[in-house]
């Protein structure tokens, strides 16, 4: 089991800020083999590396102070690393209502989807891979979850409705897959987590 302590591993406890030892509404975290962590640094607009045992982060996406022109980074939550290429990342930019592929110190992101059943994102939270290179989002105001699948231009719903008169999903916030390809959803509206067994 793990400890009941946590241990500060990036950021200053009590202190948001844009300095490269704060961090300012940190949202998405992933965690590579040398056990870096990249972080969504929303409330700075970036993205952030910080290495092991370090006292500073490094900024790997600047976001240029927020925005949804080209180049800017307005809300990103969601950040997924991608396999064989170390200095890519997923992430889901929840002012912009994007999920898009950018290069670590690139000016604009590489590769942008913000479409699904032929209405736009809406506030996409957190995103996850199936062993397939399928991309799953939970699409939180959307009220739904999507999926893009490897090299598809544009996502298809999977779950819920996508209306406010019928919600089968009001908010959805996380979304994670199991060994098995079970794949966990949490309701924050509702409080509940569901998952949705493997066909």
């Amino acid at each position: 089991p793990n400890s009941n302590n946590g241990t500060t591993v990036a950021g200053i406890a009590g202190g948001g800020g844009s300095a490269t030892n704060k961090l300012n509404q940190p949202s998405g975290v992933a965690v590579d083999a040398a056990f870096n962590i990249f972080i969504t640094d929303s409330g700075n607009h970036r993205v952030v590396k910080w290495a092991l045992n370090a006292t500073n982060g490094i900024v790997l996406i600047d976001g240029s102070a927020g925005g949804v022109a080209s180049g800017q980074l307005g809300n990103p939550c969601g950040i997924l690393l991608i396999n064989g290429s170390p200095n890519q990342v997923y992430l889901s930019d929840q002012s912009k209502d994007h999920i898009q592929i950018w290069t670590f110190g690139a000016d604009t992101a590489n590769t942008t989807w913000s479409t699904a059943n032929g209405a736009n994102l809406n506030q996409p939270a957190q995103i996850a891979l199936d062993t397939y290179g399928n991309l799953y989002v939970a699409d939180m105001k959307g009220k739904r979850v999507v999926v893009i699948c490897a090299n598809s231009i544009t996502g298809t719903v999977i779950l819920g409705t996508g209306t406010s008169s019928t919600p089968t999903l009001k908010q959805v916030g996380g979304i994670a897959f199991d060994s098995n390809l079970n794949l966990y959803v949490s309701e924050m509206t509702l409080n509940q987590v569901y998952k949705y067994t493997r066909l």
